[in-house]
């Protein structure tokens, strides 16, 4: 009951947090104190059981410790990425959620391919240059994700996404190899649940993460931009007489095209401030994953 009152309010906290202004709202602070104390009288509870239900004696092994810190760190990469590119593309591009997963398809296919790759490979190379590669391999597809415009095309999306999907069974072979030295048979199932918990957790507060941060910089931009959106402005003040005069001689009112084109600019606004945003999100997650490889892949 303390493990599903305590992951139910944290996942719930994460999900609603931006939504609800963080803690600025009393619901989340409610929602946060209720995962606060269920997980701690868990892990109190647990630890003084002689028969607990989850084996937390297990973070004693250093191994599976460190196994389970890095899965969660992995978990924030991945998760906040794969939640974000279909976003991207549904919000900014205008991509329907068919086509937004097609172009997320073609990463599931590589996953695919390179799972073999990667299991034959941790047999032979030690599993910190697995990682190390990688998260050298997840940087730079998140340093190409930098890269996209307003303009991309499908072809662009799936081949980003698969650079992202390159990387992932060199992470999760690896680390699950990593897990279970030092551990007994007898712990693998208790292991292998909290190792997921982990990933889960990390994917949670990843995809937290980003939405907040990406929130903000939306805000951001849009504030920076309407700042020069007045007649005062040659650029903007042109821009409209050009989109009016072409409305009007499509058969629209001088009134009625007036309106029109400052909507259409509007909208172009929230376009790239959307986009801009998004590829600051893109450049936080790739520094974090650079300074994050050294340590993880020479240690």
């Amino acid at each position: 009951m303390l493990i599903a009152v305590g992951l139910g309010a944290l996942e719930i906290t994460m999900d609603r947090g931006e939504r609800e202004d963080w803690f600025q709202s009393p619901f989340i602070w409610v929602t946060a104190i209720v995962a606060a104390a269920g997980l701690l009288t868990f892990v109190i509870w647990e630890l003084s059981d002689r028969e607990p239900l989850l084996d937390l004696t297990l973070f004693k092994n250093r191994n599976f410790a460190a196994a389970t810190f890095i899965i969660m760190i992995v978990g924030v990469i991945l998760f906040g990425t794969t939640q974000f590119m279909p976003q991207l593309l549904q919000q900014v591009l205008g991509y329907t959620a068919t086509s937004a997963g097609l172009a997320m398809t073609a990463g599931g296919a590589v996953t695919l391919l390179a799972m073999p790759v990667a299991g034959a490979l941790s047999n032979r190379v030690p599993a910190r240059y697995l990682l190390g590669f990688a998260l050298v391999v997840e940087a730079f597809a998140l340093w190409n994700l930098t890269r996209l415009n307003t303009q991309m095309s499908f072809a662009d999306a799936a081949i980003a996404r698969m650079w992202q999907a390159l990387g992932i069974p060199f992470m999760f072979v690896p680390l699950t190899t990593i897990a279970y030295v030092g551990l007994p048979r007898s712990a693998s199932s208790q292991a292998s649940a909290l190792l997921n918990v982990g990933r889960n957790i990390g994917g949670s507060i990843g995809i937290s993460a980003v939405q907040s941060f990406l929130a903000t910089r939306q805000q951001f931009y849009q504030a920076r931009y309407t700042e020069t959106l007045n007649p005062l402005n040659p650029a903007y003040s042109s821009g409209i007489d050009h989109i009016t005069h072409a409305l009007v001689g499509r058969g629209h009112s001088q009134l009625q095209a007036g309106h029109t084109a400052v909507g259409l600019v509007y909208q172009a606004l929230l376009k790239q401030a959307s986009m801009l945003a998004f590829i600051d999100c893109f450049w936080v997650l790739m520094v974090f994953v650079a300074v994050i490889t050294p340590r993880f892949s020479l240690s």
